[in-house]
């Protein structure tokens, strides 16, 4: 079964540019794609895994910049840092954050 939110970023991708390009730019082919889209793949692990991958983004209110979610997990995750300064500032935004995982996300 699709992910919603994955499917979402997928049809985005398709919708800004082709299924053609949005395919080449993760690696896979175009029917690839094209049958995830139009619910025709049985298995869906391993594209969702290439899409989340390359077009899951969010909007981080520390630095205000995209990250993936891998480095966002990174900095929620990461024991205090010492000392203080910029890490300690980032480490304390990132425990009261809404998109901080709750664990280690699979790879």
């Amino acid at each position: 079964m699709r992910n919603p939110r994955i499917l979402a970023l997928a049809q985005a991708a398709a919708d800004a540019t082709t299924i053609a390009a949005a395919a080449a730019a993760m690696g896979i082919s175009r029917p690839y794609l094209s049958r995830y889209l139009n619910d025709d793949l049985e298995g869906v692990d391993q594209i969702e895994a290439k899409i989340t991958l390359y077009y899951d983004r969010r909007l981080c209110p520390h630095t205000g910049q995209e990250i993936t979610p891998d480095v966002c997990q990174r900095k929620a995750l990461a024991p205090e840092p010492f000392g203080g300064g910029a890490r300690l500032a980032q480490w304390t935004t990132c425990q009261t954050c809404s998109h901080k995982p709750m664990k280690e996300i699979a790879r």
